[in-house]
């Protein structure tokens, strides 16, 4: 929606993929639904419910033009072979469950994966581990990383 939102206030519509992954076949299938309950009205603001949502119900269903997208695929990614050229990965909170060996062979995928100059955002408990060979802090307190 962010996305939309900045595409149309730049005048400009580049082709914009964007992969969504989980190790949960449940909660890819949840979000490649993308109905939500009328409890979305607490957190989201009046202007996106009507641009980027269609109320049925006690629910509301995000419209095409948002869910053309974004792909969903189950993708473990510890043992799936990643996606590459990628021009931002935003993987929040989850490597922090991982132990350092685990964690420095995640971001090195994540290396791998990136387009030059591409940049990852990570969680605010995480960091490239002391791997500043591969990537460049472009803000340490939003834990954004460009690749070298």
């Amino acid at each position: 929606m962010l996305i939309q939102e900045c595409m149309h206030e730049m005048d400009h519509y580049p082709a914009v993929k964007i992969f969504a992954t989980d190790f949960n076949e449940d909660a890819i299938k949840k979000a490649s639904a993308g109905i939500y309950s009328t409890d979305i009205e607490i957190s989201v603001n009046s202007k996106r419910l009507e641009q980027f949502f269609i109320k049925k119900q006690a629910t509301y269903t995000v419209k095409k033009q948002i869910r053309n997208m974004v792909i969903f695929s189950k993708q473990n990614l510890i043992n799936d072979p990643p996606f590459t050229k990628i021009d931002l990965i935003s993987c929040r909170n989850l490597i922090i469950y991982f132990n350092g060996t685990l964690q420095n062979k995640i971001i090195s995928v994540f290396n791998y994966c990136l387009k030059n100059e591409g940049i990852l955002f990570l969680g605010s408990s995480e960091s490239i581990l002391g791997q500043s060979n591969l990537f460049k802090t472009l803000s340490h307190k939003w834990k954004i990383y460009q690749k070298k």
